[in-house]
């Protein structure tokens, strides 16, 4: 999809709190030598921030060691002015850190790095935003990121050796890449499940009368500009959301399929969407085998790259038209009406369970074992852009940031923290009209984030779906 542009890239930034001894404006060298040379050792450890990617408008792709990358090109310092802090800034530099388009993948890796640190006197946190090419790495991959930077930050410092030059020279030794989900379990396909997915894609239009598709959200391919909305949700009502959720069987992810739902219904007319179709990532980590005999060494769960899939919910006519009954226009309160409210926990709890049986079929019929049946990628893509959408929306939630470290309060003066923390999606031209993306840091806020393609959902719209969510899960954590 990058070399078609129909997708540009993820983010995952988090707030570090720098340690009190770092602070001072007279020890920013130091502290920038600190960050850098915790991204050497996460770059050592992580073999696909080590390659490059040739032939990638090929139908045959493969990865290529690097000898050496200059930091130069993939970290940068950007130093905000005194009176700016973190927050203003950030929904902007998401924007355009997803709208990146990475040059020269075949002789560079496929990621970079940003800093924004206040200059203001003793300024105690920094944004560190790790963008990456999807091809190299999933959204979970992302989130490991982090929680290897953050582990190095908070080594011993005897044990950070500072990378002096901006040329990082790699390991001459032959790269061992963490192999494809294809290479490290079978991938079974049954005969039906092979037909069913081959009508699907390749049915006559006059078959395609489906209603859940996203008529109402036309595919557009150009411009690939991704917009983004976001909100946050305090740990004190969030602990109240989960509690909810396991009350009444579902996660938080099917509760924000829920509520997507109800919004969606809200603000689309029903001329145009009688019904709805969700997806829902999710990652193979979780059914893979845990280990392979030829990677002993390798933990998928902490190694980046890509093993992630989509499953789909659909919400149909009937239920779509029952919640529309439901919904007083006139009614502008926090609140949902009872009946509303019961729609919504079934529908989050339908999802919880459409999830849990995909995991316990583990990677039986799964669209990934498909892949291998493609021939032409690109002419694949091109063809899905020429139909009607299929997804109205997506819900990634890729989890929790331990954002605190186990050390003595004699360390607390060397130790690093994380207090928030977000995922952002880039518009996906044949995908979900609209990404949201959650992500959370334990102890602390979940962030939920609402990116979506510019020009394809009016801004307005998508300004009130986020308003939707915010406000009733704070109803729901009230």
């Amino acid at each position: 999809m990058n070399s078609l542009d129909y997708y540009r890239g993820t983010v995952v930034a988090c707030r570090y709190v720098i340690p009190p001894g770092l602070r001072s404006p007279s020890r920013r060298r130091e502290l920038m030598d600190v960050v850098k040379a915790a991204v050497v050792e996460v770059i050592s450890n992580q073999p696909m921030l080590q390659v490059g990617l040739r032939g990638a408008d090929s139908n045959k792709p493969v990865w290529v060691q690097l000898g050496s990358i200059d930091l130069r090109e993939h970290i940068e310092w950007r130093h905000l002015e005194d009176l700016e802090d973190l927050e203003t800034p950030l929904r902007s530099v998401i924007e355009s850190e997803l709208d990146i388009q990475f040059q020269r993948v075949d002789s560079q890796p496929g990621w970079r790095l940003l800093v924004l640190h206040q200059q203001k006197l003793a300024a105690d946190s920094l944004e560190i935003l790790f963008t990456y090419n999807h091809p190299n790495a999933d959204g979970t991959s992302g989130v490991i990121f982090h929680k290897d930077l953050f582990q190095s930050l908070n080594a011993a410092q005897e044990q950070q050796s500072v990378h002096g030059g901006p040329i990082l020279v790699l390991s001459e030794a032959v790269l061992r890449l963490p192999p494809p989900p294809e290479q490290w379990s079978r991938l079974p396909l049954s005969a039906p499940f092979v037909l069913k997915s081959a009508w699907d894609e390749y049915r006559p239009s006059v078959f395609r009368m489906t209603p859940t598709l996203a008529h109402w959200a036309p595919i557009v391919t150009s411009p690939c500009k991704t917009r983004v909305r976001e909100f946050s949700v305090d740990n004190n009502l969030l602990t109240n959301v989960l509690t909810a959720c396991r009350k009444h069987n579902t996660t938080i992810t099917g509760l924000l399929h829920s509520l997507a739902l109800v919004s969606f219904a809200s603000h689309i007319d029903e001329a145009i969407a009688p019904a709805f179709e969700g997806g829902t990532p999710i990652n193979l980590r979780n059914v893979l085998l845990s280990k392979h005999p030829e990677y002993p060494g390798l933990t998928l769960k902490k190694t980046m790259g890509n093993y992630v899939t989509m499953m789909s919910h659909k919400f149909g006519a009937a239920l779509v038209a029952q919640i529309r009954s439901r919904i007083d226009p006139r009614d502008t309160a926090n609140s949902l009406s009872p009946e509303l409210v019961n729609l919504m926990w079934d529908s989050a709890a339908k999802v919880r369970k459409e999830i849990r049986s995909r995991l316990d079929e583990g990677v039986k019929n799964d669209q990934v074992g498909l892949m291998k049946l493609v021939g032409d990628w690109r002419a694949q893509l091109k063809g899905k852009a020429g139909k009607p959408r299929r997804l109205s929306w997506s819900v990634t939630n890729v989890g929790v940031i331990e954002g605190r470290c186990a050390s003595s309060s004699a360390a607390q003066d060397k130790s690093w923290s994380i207090r928030r923390a977000q995922l952002g999606v880039s518009a996906e031209v044949p995908g979900p009209a609209l990404f949201i993306s959650a992500l959370s840091v334990a102890g602390e806020r979940l962030t939920i984030s609402c990116s979506w393609q510019e020009g394809v959902i009016n801004v307005m719209v998508v300004e009130r779906i986020a308003a939707d969510l915010q406000k009733w899960l704070a109803r729901i954590g009230s």
